[in-house]
C-alpha cells in the first residue's frame, strides 16, 4: 500500500475526513515519536535523528518568513537608490554607464554566492549556523551603506567595498539559506505536501517586503544628499528581523551537514577533461575509474541539465535586468506625479512590479491554468519560457515607443515630459512574463536534478539568471557608453561638467536628453530575448529526449512533454512531489501539485481545493522501495554501507529549495 501524506494544517475542520484518519494510520511507526506536540521524526542517511513539529508553519518556520521579509524590505529598500547615490557628485559621481554597470556586477557577484555559501553549510556548518553567519556579514553591510550615505563621513573606498565584495556576500550568502531553513522544519515525508504552500507563503512575504519597501523610497526623494537617512531604515528592519529568527531558535530542526557533493561533482569533471578523448562513463569504478556509478550518474545529469537552465533564464533575464537601470534612468528624465513629485521612478521600480507580480501570480494559477486543464491542454517548461521571453520582447520596444515619446516632448524642467506613469506596463508586462519562467526554471531544476545535486542546481539557476545576465550587461553597458550621452557629451542631467550653475547660465554645456539614444539600448536588449526563442524552439527534441531519459530512470512517473501529439500523455504531463511506494506493491500516488504546474486528475477526498491526486503509471522498484531510497541503497552498497532499514530512512535532498508553488524574484 502506497504511503500518503497527513493533510496540511491550513485545511479546515469540515476537510478532515474518515479517509484522513486511515491516511494517519498508514504512517510507519520509525516516523513517530509518541509526543503530542513533536509527533513525527525523522533518521538521515548518518543516522541522525530529528524531531517535528504537528504545526511546523506557525510553530518554527514562521520565524524564518519574518527574516526573509524583513531581509528582502532591506534589499528592495536600496535598490532603487542606487543609482541616485552612485551618479551623486557628493558621493561616487559615476555617469550613468559606470552606475549601471557597478549595480549589475554587484548583482552578478550576488548570485555567485548562493551556489558557494550552500555547499559551505552543507558540508561544514550547517543552514542554520549558515544563516547566522551571513546575517551578521548583511548587517555590517548595510551599516557600512548607512555611513557611506552621510556627506560628511563618506569615504571614497566605501563604494567598492561595499559594492563589489561586501554586500554580495550577505545578500547573496543567506539568498539560497533562509528558504531552505523554512522548508526543513516540514517532515520529508509527513509533511511533503505542506511544501507546496510553505513555497507560497515563503513567496508572499518577498512581495510584501518588497511592497513597503516604497515608502522608503518615497521618504528618500524628501531628504537632498542626507541619503544615511533613508539607508538607516533598512539596516534596522533587518536587524530586526534578525533578532526574529534568533527568538525561533530553540524551535528549529537544525539539520546537521552531509557533506557536499558539489566537491565531488568537480572531481568527476575534472576527471572526465582529463583524459582524452574526455569520457564521463570511463570514471565509473566498474569501467577502471575512481568514482561511484551513482555519483557519475548524478554528474551527467546536472551537466545534461545545464543547457536547459541556461536558455531558459538567460535571454529573458537580459531583459529584466534593465528594469533597475535604464528604465530606472529613463523615468528620471520623466514628469513625476503625486503631491510634490513623490511619485518617481524609483518608487514605480518598486512598486508596480512585486504588484504585478502577485496579480498575474494569481490570474494563471487560479484561473487560467485550471482551464487549460479542462481542456486537456498542458504548457510545458519551454512553452512557458517562450512565453516568457514575448512578454520581454513586447516590454522592451514598448519602452523604446516611450522613450522615443519622451525625446520628442522633453525640457529640463520635465514639466512638458510624459507622464512617469506611462512606463508602469513596463514593469507589469516584465513580471507577466517572471510568473512564467521563473517557477518553470526553478522546477525544471528541482526535478531533473538528482536528489544528491539539488542544492547544485539550484545554485546554477541562480548563475544563469542572475550572475551572468548581469556580468553580460555590464559589458553591454561599456560597449553602448557612446549612446548614453547627449550631443555636448554629457553622460547625465547632474554631470558635474554639464551642470548649468545659476549664477552663470553660460558658463557650462547643458544636458540634452534629445540626443540620448536610449531607446537604442533598448532594441539591442530586445535582441536577446529574440534569439532565446529561436534557441527555445530549436531545443524542444532535446527537452523531450532528456525528460524521456529521466522519466526511463524512474525519477517521474510521467513525461512531461514527450509526447506533444499525445493527447492521453497531456493530461498526466504535470508532475508533483511523490511519496514513493514505502510499504508495499502497488501503484503509487501523489498528493499536491505545483501551482504553476497544474495538473489533471480527480480531486482526492477530503483534501483542499488545492490538492489532487496523480495517477501514476507503475514504476516496478526492487524491494518496494522509492527512488530516494533505491538510489539511497544503491549509494550505501557502492560504499561499502548498509542497506535499507527501518531505522534509516532515506534522506531527503539537501537544499529543498523549490518554488513549487509559488514564483521566487528575479533579483
Amino acid at each position: 500500500m502506497a504511503l500518503k501524506t497527513v493533510p496540511g494544517e491550513d485545511q479546515s475542520p469540515v476537510d478532515h475526513t474518515a479517509e484522513d484518519t486511515a491516511v494517519l494510520a498508514d504512517i510507519p511507526e520509525k516516523y513517530k515519536t509518541g509526543d503530542k506536540e513533536k509527533p513525527w521524526k525523522y533518521t538521515d542517511e548518518k543516522n541522525n535523528v530529528y524531531t517535528y513539529y504537528a504545526n511546523p508553519m506557525w510553530k518554527a518556520a514562521v520565524f524564518v518568513l519574518v527574516l526573509e521579509m524583513l531581509e528582502r524590505f532591506a534589499y528592495y529598500c536600496l535598490q532603487p537608490e542606487y543609482n541616485r547615490y552612485l551618479t551623486n557628485d557628493t558621493f561616487a559621481g559615476m555617469s550613468v554607464a559606470e552606475a549601471s554597470s557597478t549595480i549589475k556586477l554587484m548583482t552578478g557577484l550576488g548570485y555567485l554566492w548562493p551556489l558557494l555559501s550552500a555547499a559551505i553549510a552543507d558540508s561544514f556548518m550547517g543552514v542554520y549556523t549558515g544563516i547566522l553567519v551571513t546575517s551578521v556579514v548583511y548587517i555590517g553591510a548595510l551599516t557600512l551603506m548607512t555611513i557611506a550615505g552621510s556627506p560628511s563621513l563618506y569615504q571614497s573606498w566605501m563604494t567598492p567595498v561595499y559594492f563589489f565584495l561586501w554586500f554580495p556576500l550577505g545578500f547573496g550568502g543567506i539568498k539560497s539559506l533562509v528558504g531552505t531553513m523554512g522548508a526543513n522544519q516540514f517532515h520529508p515525508e509527513i509533511h511533503k505536501d505542506r511544501l507546496m504552500s510553505y513555497w507560497l507563503k515563503f513567496y508572499i512575504v518577498i512581495n510584501i517586503g518588497a511592497l513597503v519597501s516604497t515608502a522608503v523610497n518615497v521618504y528618500a526623494n524628501t531628504v537632498g544628499n542626507e541619503m544615511w537617512k533613508p539607508f538607516s531604515i533598512p539596516t534596522v528592519a533587518f536587524a530586526f528581523g534578525f533578532v526574529a529568527f534568533l527568538v525561533g531558535s530553540w524551535r528549529y530542526v537544525k539539520r546537521k551537514p552531509l557533506g557536499s557533493s558539489l566537491v565531488q561533482l568537480l572531481k568527476v569533471v575534472w576527471g572526465s577533461v582529463s583524459t582524452c578523448p574526455p569520457n564521463l562513463e570511463a570514471q565509473k569504478r566498474g569501467m577502471g575509474g575512481k568514482f561511484p556509478e551513482a555519483a557519475v550518474d548524478d554528474t551527467r545529469r546536472v551537466l545534461n541539465l545545464v543547457p536547459l537552465i541556461f536558455i531558459g533564464t538567460f535571454f529573458f533575464s537580459m531583459s529584466y535586468w534593465q528594469m533597475d537601470t535604464y528604465v530606472l534612468f529613463q523615468g528620471y528624465e520623466m514628469r513625476p506625479e503625486g503631491p510634490g513629485g513623490l511619485f518617481d521612478s524609483n518608487v514605480l521600480n518598486s512598486f508596480i512590479n512585486p504588484l504585478a507580480v502577485v496579480f498575474f501570480a494569481f490570474i494563471v494559477e487560479r484561473l487560467l491554468l485550471p482551464y487549460l486543464d479542462r481542456k486537456g491542454i498542458v504548457i510545458n517548461h519551454i512553452n512557458k519560457f517562450m512565453i516568457a521571453c514575448c512578454c520581454a520582447i513586447v516590454a522592451l520596444v514598448y519602452a523604446a515607443g516611450i522613450d522615443l515619446l519622451l525625446r520628442s516632448s522633453w525640457s529640463p524642467d520635465r514639466a512638458s515630459c510624459p507622464s512617469i506613469l506611462l512606463l508602469s506596463p513596463v514593469y507589469a508586462i516584465i513580471a507577466l512574463g517572471e510568473v512564467w519562467a521563473s517557477p518553470a526554471a526553478l522546477d525544471l531544476a528541482y526535478r531533473l536534478a538528482p536528489p544528491s545535486t539539488k542544492a547544485i542546481a539550484i545554485g546554477l539557476h541562480g548563475i544563469t539568471n542572475g550572475m551572468v545576465p548581469n556580468f553580460v550587461s555590464s559589458a553591454l553597458s561599456y560597449f553602448t557608453q557612446s549612446l548614453q550621452v547627449d550631443e555636448n557629451g554629457c553622460k547625465a542631467r547632474h554631470d558635474k561638467d554639464c551642470e548649468t550653475p545659476l549664477s552663470d547660465p553660460a558658463g557650462k554645456a547643458t544636458w540634452n536628453y534629445r540626443t540620448v539614444n536610449i531607446w537604442l539600448i533598448y532594441v539591442i536588449a530586445a535582441v536577446f530575448p529574440v534569439i532565446g526563442l529561436i534557441v527555445l524552439q530549436f531545443s524542444k527534441g532535446y527537452y523531450k529526449r532528456l525528460m524521456a531519459l529521466h522519466s526511463a530512470e524512474g525519477e517521474t512517473g510521467v513525461e512531461d512533454g514527450a509526447s506533444e501529439d499525445d493527447e492521453g500523455a497531456k493530461l498526466q504531463r504535470r508532475r508533483s512531489s511523490t511519496m514513493g511506494d514505502l510499504e508495499g506493491g502497488g501503484d503509487s500516488q501523489v498528493i499536491g501539485r505545483s501551482s504553476l504546474d497544474a495538473s489533471a486528475g480527480p480531486q482526492a477526498p477530503g483534501l483542499s481545493g488545492s490538492a489532487k491526486i496523480v495517477e501514476l503509471p507503475v514504476v516496478p522498484l526492487p524491494q518496494s522501495l522509492s527512488s530516494s531510497d533505491r538510489d539511497r541503497d544503491r549509494r550505501q552498497r557502492e560504499e561499502g554501507g548498509p542497506g535499507e532499514d527501518e531505522s534509516s530512512p532515506s534522506s531527503p535532498p539537501n537544499n529543498p529549495a523549490l518554488i513549487g508553488s509559488g514564483h521566487e524574484e528575479v533579483a
